[in-house]
Parts: structure tokens; C-alpha cells; sequence
């Protein structure tokens, strides 16, 4: 079988990687990805995050120049997969949290119907995960990206201060604990639904960069299959938090390797964003 015509098959090794433009370093620069911002709502309050939505071209994670309904993003898939083609995989990433919306699901059955060989994929902050990813394998989901921050609640507790069960809101330690809890939960389910799995972690300067190495370790005796460790983007002053430097971001990713593979090339991309990564600029500019 010819991975090219298949990029998000995942091999059976984790050292070789599924050929997916946000995972794997050749994938990069010829395959390109596109965002459909179907998922508005959010069940997190993460105090690096500031959903918008951005006229300009350029922006933050998080950010999208509308909210499409499920059949405007089939729409949308049908006019880009003219331009750049039928592997260019598709991802779902928000600019909410896409398994906290009916919408991801909707839009997910519609291309299943219309294009069932299609290669998508989705990020999540893995607080439902556990309880969807029978749902996700179903609807043809073969990679998916979850955000983990840490596995201290000490830690998660500042990044991530609030998450929302239905009508149920927890904050502080107990919020960090849970979702913790959810989020190793969810991964190992994934795995062994036969999903390969990317974690991103958000790395904030005095937070939790003393904590990557034990997360790597923890995360790879898990089952995830890479690490994505990415510097804070600040989006609003807000925030309160600092990004680390190039070097550091580096060094870190060095030590987390010898546990976990390392992807060295996100451009943290928009919730809207189409084209090849290796391609565009920072911030992952729409097309």
C-alpha cells in the first residue's frame, strides 16, 4: 500500500510516522491540511486561549474569520480539495473544542457520505474523549491531536482554571484533577480504538517547563505516538503569561525526545486555515 495515497495510515511502528502534514516532517512541506471552524462552543477556560473571530489573514490559534454550519464546510472541503487535491487532510480544531459540539459530528457524517475515503483528522482538549472516540473511529478518524498541558494538577490547575461538565463548572484543583484524569483516560482509549495520537502541549515560561520530561515519559508509556511542544501565544494582555525563548523550546523538546518523538514544525495554525504548513508563515494564514 502506498502511503501517499494513504497519509493518515498509521504504520506499525510509532518511530514511523503517519504521513500527516502536522506530524510528519516530509508530509510538512507537500501535503496540505484543511481547518473547517464548525466547533464555536468551548467547555474549558484556558487562560491562553481567546477564541475570536479575525477578519485579517493572519492570527493566532483560536482565531477564524467566521463559524461555518456543517453543510457550508462541505461546501467549503468540495471547493479546496479542487485546489489542493483529495489527500489534503481535513481537521477539525474549533475554534471551540470540537467534541463539545454537535456541529463536529454533523460535519464529520456529511463528509463521510460524500467523500468516505477522505483522511481526517481532529484536536481536542480530550475532556470527552474517553466517551467518543468509539464515535470518532466510526466517522473515520485515524489521527487525532490532543492539548495536554501537564500531569500535575498544581500545574494544569493555572494553565487550565475552569472546565464545564453540562451544567456543572469546576475550577481550581478539582478542574485540574478531572481533566487530567479524562484526558489519560481518552488517550489510551484512542489508542487501542486504533487512532494514532499527537499531543500538543502548551509550554508557558515558569509554569510547567520543569514538567516536560515526566509528562514525555508519562505520555509515551501511555500510547501517544508524538509530542508537539509548543510556545505560549499570547493573545491578550490578560493572560499573564510568558513565552519561553527559542533555545529553551528547543532544549526541552531534545530532553523530551529521549522518551518521545519531538515535532519541531507547528506554525500553531488557525481554526480556518488551508494550504501546505511547510509553506506559510507563522500563524498558519488562510487560503
Amino acid at each position: 500500500m502506498n502511503i501517499l495515497n494513504n497519509p493518515l495510515q498509521p504504520d506499525q511502528s510509532r518511530t514511523e510516522l503517519p504521513f500527516h502534514p502536522c506530524i510528519h516532517p516530509k508530509a510538512n512541506r507537500t501535503v496540505a491540511r484543511i481547518h473547517l471552524p464548525v466547533a464555536e462552543g468551548c467547555n474549558m477556560s484556558c487562560r491562553y486561549c481567546a477564541r475570536q473571530h479575525a477578519n485579517s489573514r493572519t492570527g493566532l490559534p483560536g482565531t477564524s474569520r467566521k463559524i461555518m454550519n456543517p453543510e457550508q464546510a462541505l461546501n467549503h472541503l468540495r471547493a479546496k480539495r479542487r485546489i489542493w487535491g483529495e489527500n489534503a487532510v481535513v481537521g477539525i480544531s474549533g475554534p471551540g473544542e470540537p467534541l463539545a459540539n454537535p456541529e463536529t459530528f454533523e460535519t464529520l457524517k456529511l463528509i463521510k457520505a460524500n467523500y468516505p475515503s477522505h483522511p481526517l483528522c481532529l484536536c481536542t482538549n480530550g475532556f470527552l474523549l474517553k466517551n467518543k472516540s468509539q464515535d470518532l473511529v466510526q466517522l473515520g478518524i485515524k489521527v487525532i491531536s490532543i492539548t495536554i498541558n501537564g500531569i500535575d494538577p498544581e500545574v494544569v490547575k493555572i494553565l487550565q482554571p475552569c472546565v464545564k461538565l453540562g451544567d456543572v463548572v469546576l475550577v481550581g484543583k478539582t478542574a485540574a484533577t478531572d481533566l487530567i484524569e479524562s484526558q489519560i483516560s481518552g488517550l489510551k482509549m484512542a489508542v487501542a480504538a486504533g487512532m494514532f495520537v499527537k499531543i500538543n502541549t502548551v509550554l508557558a515560561e515558569g509554569l510547567n517547563d520543569g514538567h516536560m520530561t515526566t509528562l514525555a515519559r508519562y505520555l509515551a508509556e501511555a500510547g501517544a505516538g508524538i509530542m508537539n511542544i509548543m510556545p505560549v501565544a499570547v493573545p491578550h494582555s490578560r493572560s499573564m503569561l510568558t513565552p519561553p525563548n527559542r533555545q529553551k523550546v528547543e532544549a526541552l523538546r531534545t530532553e523530551c525526545e529521549k522518551y518521545l518523538p519531538q515535532f519541531r514544525l507547528c506554525k500553531q495554525c488557525r481554526s480556518d486555515s488551508a494550504g501546505i504548513p511547510g509553506h506559510i508563515k507563522e500563524g498558519g494564514c488562510c487560503s
